[in-house]
């Protein structure tokens, strides 16, 4: 995925399995991600930004 995101842009994951938070955790092992609640569910996932490295996330929930 590293060679497909260009400075400053950002990337998607979505989940369909449930574990998607070993992916999101590995990508940004030192953030603070105490403010997203409990687990990723079906449908949700996260929002990537990508400045030559993951610089911070965002979590996609559904209502």
């Amino acid at each position: 995925m590293m060679n497909f995101i260009s400075e400053g842009r950002s990337a998607l994951v979505i989940n369909h399995g449930g574990i998607v938070e070993l992916g999101i955790v590995g990508c940004l092992p030192g953030f603070d991600f105490s403010e997203w609640g409990g687990p990723v569910d079906y449908c949700e996932g996260a929002r990537f930004y990508w400045d030559d490295k993951f610089v911070g996330a965002e979590e996609l929930r559904v209502n």
